[in-house]
């Protein structure tokens, strides 16, 4: 699970029906990332990162994809 994610996600205003949206995604297929039951791809990191770091530039990639 990515706690860290869901907390910067709502941060950044995104449900996760809108942050699979940006991935291209189906909110279910999210929800299962999220979780830790599937895993990003690297383009979908980027994705999240850049719409993160709009708001924190100094954000890391570790930072926010820790698995807990």
């Amino acid at each position: 699970m990515y706690i860290a994610l869901k907390g910067y996600r709502k941060i950044n205003l995104l449900s996760q029906a809108s942050a699979g949206k940006l991935l291209n995604i189906t909110r279910e297929s999210y929800c299962s990332k999220e979780l830790g039951k599937t895993e990003f791809t690297m383009s979908e990191v980027n994705k999240l990162m850049k719409k993160f770091k709009e708001k924190m530039p100094t954000l890391t990639i570790e930072e926010v994809f820790i698995r807990k």
